[in-house]
């Protein structure tokens, strides 16, 4: 799938991320891959979001909804890298070191 770079940083730009990487999550049963999609994402400190819409932000949820929606996926999953516990970040180690880096866009020369 080709995912525009100019909607992602638009998107990152706005909910204040500021690495975005995508992935295949390793638990996601091969029939799902099609119509969903796993992100890794980071922050901007004080800037990290609930889950939920409480504090005046479309919060995680709304967020996903959002991407899920301009890439045309029935759902799109962000994980924050700041909730990953450090064995679970381990185990991902290999998973996330082929990931695809969607924002900041890798500079070409």
């Amino acid at each position: 799938m080709k995912i525009e770079a100019s909607q992602i940083a638009e998107f990152c730009q706005k909910h204040h991320i500021t690495r975005m990487l995508s992935y295949v999550h390793p638990e996601r049963p091969a029939a799902d891959r099609e119509r969903v999609m796993d992100f890794l994402v980071d922050f901007e400190p004080g800037h990290i979001p609930g889950y939920f819409d409480m504090f005046g932000g479309p919060g995680l949820l709304g967020m996903e909804e959002e991407l899920a929606g301009m890439l045309g996926k029935e759902q799109a999953y962000l994980h924050s890298s700041t909730g990953i516990p450090p064995r679970r970040k381990k185990a991902l180690a290999n998973v996330l070191a082929m990931a695809e880096p969607l924002y900041p866009a890798p500079e070409t020369v």
